[in-house]
């Protein structure tokens, strides 16, 4: 294992530790639970880079890759619902159908990360690994 996995792993750990906790702790508030989301969606993250990061074959590493651009459109979605509720005092959160849309649109969008749409393969270079990208990148990018 190299010294970017071993970082990535850690990074995972530490997210999911932060995420259980504040879960545990407080998760009937929205707040927290949008905090906890958040942090859950990062270590996903993390956890989907060091596939990238530790896996040499192009299936599997097609497969994490598109993990890893889905975990992405968690993280900005969880981050949206967590600037309705954050901070708490005075701060309004949007109203029951907005957030159902964001919801459902940041599902889409999480499926569609998960299919050659987005990411179509990944090429080993001279240096490192390169995502080839599918034609629905650009609204991937777009909604990121």
């Amino acid at each position: 294992m190299n010294f970017i996995c071993f970082i990535l792993l850690i990074c995972a750990a530490v997210n999911f530790a932060l995420a259980y906790y504040v879960f545990r702790r407080r998760h009937s508030r929205a707040v927290h639970f949008a905090f906890a989301a958040v942090v859950f969606a990062i270590a996903l993250w993390h956890l989907a880079n060091f596939g990238v990061a530790a896996t040499v074959n192009l299936d599997v590493l097609a497969i994490v890759g598109r993990l890893a651009f889905s975990a992405g459109i968690a993280v900005s979605t969880g981050f949206l619902f967590f600037t309705w509720y954050f901070p708490e005092l005075g701060h309004r959160p949007a109203g029951k159908s907005v957030q159902a849309t964001v919801i459902s649109i940041g599902a889409i969008m999480a499926i569609i990360s998960c299919t050659s749409l987005v990411q179509k393969e990944v090429v080993f270079t001279a240096v490192v690994k390169q995502p080839v990208f599918g034609p629905l990148h650009p609204l991937y990018v777009a909604y990121m």
